[in-house]
């Protein structure tokens, strides 16, 4: 449910370019808030991974700035981030051999400091992490032989494991089946709505992020075209012009987000 507190992240005037490549991000500004989950959407190179990094402090911007609880996220030290800031990426690289329990006990590095092993407060948060996924009969399973959807709960374990106060996830669903996208998603929604976390995650499915987001965001030529409650922002006739489709959309009731089905545009009888 949207809430009416202060950000806790806020990026202010983003600009951002790779080294020789055009500007993928120019002024951007956004909110993050407890208590929220903030979908990042839009075409492909639409910079949504580019500015997840961003505001987990990965990539520091030409100009403009993040401010993590209002102090720039790059005063942090980054172990500070790190319990404040867990970050998910797409494709999140462990050994196979390594056992499920392994992975999440490295989301609580941030917390060893000097200590070689982990404290009981470690070892108690890893069990727990393993709960709420539902990966708990998984610890003693090398990853290599989990599924997808099942290797994707142990690596949001890890990141619960961190006790962050911002989860951030680039694309958490993607090659997952629909009963496993299910899952995730409303996992997502328990923390939210449980732990008060600031959810941010980037998908491609929009009909998923509408029906599970409080906020949907979607970036285009650098910036963002739209932003605000999914039942508003999914019948905007500028989301046909930033994805170059035409949509259909199914509605189901005003308050709710309507289905989309998108087509191609079809020019001079055939599509573009």
């Amino acid at each position: 449910m949207p809430t009416d507190s202060a950000p806790i992240l806020r990026a202010r005037a983003l600009h951002f370019a790779y080294p020789g490549a055009d500007p993928v991000l120019t002024g951007l500004d956004l909110d993050v808030r407890s208590g929220e989950l903030l979908a990042l959407v839009g075409p492909n190179g639409a910079g949504k991974s580019t500015l997840l990094r961003l505001l987990a402090g990965l990539h520091h911007p030409l100009s403009g700035e993040v401010l993590l609880e209002d102090r720039p996220i790059h005063a942090w030290r980054p172990v500070e981030r790190a319990r404040r800031i867990a970050l998910l990426p797409q494709h999140p690289q462990a050994p196979p051999d390594m056992t499920a329990e392994e992975a999440v006990r490295l989301g609580r590095y941030p917390y060893l400091g000097m200590r070689m092993f982990e404290a009981p407060e470690d070892l108690a948060a890893v069990d727990e992490a393993l709960r709420i996924t539902g990966t708990l009969e998984f610890r003693n399973r090398r990853l290599g032989t989990l599924s997808g959807g099942e290797a994707q709960r142990v690596h949001l374990a890890a990141a619960l494991a961190q006790h962050p106060a911002i989860l951030a996830l680039d694309e958490p669903t993607s090659d997952l089946d629909l009963a496993q996208q299910l899952r995730i998603f409303n996992l997502l929604r328990e923390l939210v709505h449980a732990r008060r976390l600031a959810v941010i995650a980037v998908t491609h499915d929009l009909n998923l992020a509408g029906r599970f987001a409080d906020v949907l965001c979607v970036l285009h030529a650098g910036g963002v075209a739209a932003l605000g409650p999914p039942a508003e922002v999914l019948r905007d006739p500028a989301l046909a012009r930033v994805y170059d489709v035409t949509f259909q959309r199914f509605d189901r009731g005003p308050a709710e987000p309507p289905l989309l089905l998108a087509h191609p545009v079809v020019t001079d009888g055939a599509p573009a």
